[in-house]
């Protein structure tokens, strides 16, 4: 059996496409997972409509599978996670249940076997600096440094130019550097 581990996401979704491959959706799941529910968190602010939004999002991109044309495959999954997590936040506002005022867990998204305290603090600070940020910026850099995304997939998944996504990032860590009293050496 061949490994998919080593398969880019264009080459494993083109297996799902075309075979419905079982496998090369749970390497593709398996790589996307903790980011896709951290993006919805973000979006929705609560982890029951988070969860929803996050079941809904891989089940449209299954759904959607034909319909994908070959590009950047994350950037794709993000948009789809983006306009899920937003209808999920619009009906949860319409149906007039509380408006989720917790907080954003990170708790979650640290891997405690890899972090010390100073990281952990140091994460609550820079969490803290970027919800401090316009959302246009906020989104900007947490796609570029929590996602992971190059430019292009940030332009995309906002439906912005290249040139906008890079200001947007680059003003953002402005920001963050202001907000955070850094040295412009400490951030990059």
């Amino acid at each position: 059996m061949k490994d998919l581990t080593v398969e880019t996401d264009n080459e494993l979704f083109a297996r799902i496409q075309n075979d419905d491959d079982a496998q090369a959706f749970r390497v593709l799941y398996g790589r996307y997972k903790r980011r896709i529910f951290a993006y919805c968190l973000q979006i929705v602010k609560d982890e029951e409509s988070a969860k929803d939004a996050f079941q809904t999002t891989f089940a449209a991109v299954y759904e959607q599978r034909k319909s994908y044309t070959p590009g950047t495959f994350s950037a794709w999954l993000f948009t789809i996670a983006k306009r899920t997590a937003m209808r999920v936040w619009s009906e949860r506002r319409v149906a007039n249940l509380p408006a989720g005022t917790e907080p954003f867990d990170t708790e979650e998204l640290i891997d405690e076997h890899d972090a010390t305290e100073v990281d952990v603090y140091l994460y609550e600070a820079l969490r803290k600096a970027i919800n401090g940020l316009g959302p246009d910026y906020k989104e900007a850099v947490e796609l570029r440094y929590f996602q992971g995304l190059a430019f292009e997939e940030i332009a995309q998944t906002l439906g912005i130019s290249l040139s906008l996504a890079k200001v947007r990032v680059t003003r953002a860590k402005q920001m963050l550097q202001r907000l955070m009293n850094l040295e412009p050496d400490d951030i990059s």
